[in-house]
């Protein structure tokens, strides 16, 4: 009689230990799930960006044939060459309008 309540003890002991495998097993189970749900959506959300920078270096690509030809390979270098251009030209002409005004007046003197 005392080994049969030993050994229900024993195979109660060992159900127990078992029963707590199962569930470490099935958090593992669980946890390696998440992980690959987090490591889907990280494929996805790097796929995303891919074909957003792709998008940005077609953009890039089509403004940089835009604009003139530059020593300078930076964007923002010949944008700004581009404003200083025109800085430059509407201060010539700004130039030129005084000339041409200074041209009236001599003529109107004669």
């Amino acid at each position: 009689m005392q080994q049969l309540v030993n050994d229900k003890t024993k195979l109660e002991t060992s159900n127990e230990e078992l029963q707590q495998q199962i569930q470490t097993l099935q958090e593992d189970v669980n946890q390696h799930s998440d992980l690959n749900l987090i490591v889907s959506n990280q494929q996805m959300n790097i796929a995303d960006l891919t074909d957003e920078v792709n998008k940005l270096r077609e953009t890039i690509n089509n403004v940089d044939t835009i604009l003139p030809s530059s020593q300078s390979t930076d964007l923002y270098e010949k944008i700004q060459e581009i404003i200083n251009d025109r800085q430059n030209l509407s201060q010539e002409i700004q130039n030129d309008k005084q000339q041409i005004e200074q041209f009236e007046n001599e003529i109107q003197k004669l």
